[in-house]
């Protein structure tokens, strides 16, 4: 039997299965889990490597602080392009 062939084919399975996981809870909103789909939504997250807090949302500046940060964004660009090259 060839172990390093069945090693190959189990890490490609592998990976295939965690992408597939983490590529489901990416697209989806988490359930309630209290409720069974909440449940096998847990096992999926795992399987998917989400564990701890991966998927939770990160802090969401509000409008006036959003329009701040792109019209620093924006001047920062332009100085970059208005800057002489050697």
């Amino acid at each position: 039997m060839d172990y390093l062939a069945l090693a190959e084919h189990g890490a490609a399975i592998a990976g295939t299965v965690v992408m597939t996981a983490s590529a489901i809870c990416a697209a989806t909103k988490t359930p309630d889990p209290a409720t069974k789909l909440g449940k096998a939504y847990r096992a999926i997250e795992i399987l998917g490597l989400l564990v701890g807090q991966a998927k939770t949302a990160g802090i969401i500046p509000s409008d006036a602080k959003a329009d701040q940060l792109g019209a620093e964004a924006a001047g920062l660009a332009k100085a970059v392009l208005a800057a002489p090259t050697p």
